[in-house]
């Protein structure tokens, strides 16, 4: 087996007794979730818990 195949991608995508469709099926289905949860519409804001204090009230103190 090479890794430069110039036949069909399927028998080339084969790991050891695990079928080529199955190893591109589960890739495939990992790049999607990635998609998906990249572009995941949703506010990505600081809830607060780990400030001690607002933004802008903060001070020096030494």
């Amino acid at each position: 087996m090479t890794a430069f195949v110039t036949d069909v991608a399927l028998p080339a995508a084969a790991v050891g007794t695990v079928p080529g469709s199955v190893v591109l099926g589960v890739v495939g289905t990992f790049y999607a979730a990635l998609l998906v949860v990249m572009f995941w519409p949703r506010e990505r804001e600081a809830k607060g818990e780990f400030r001690e204090v607002e933004a802008g009230d903060w001070k020096d103190t030494d």
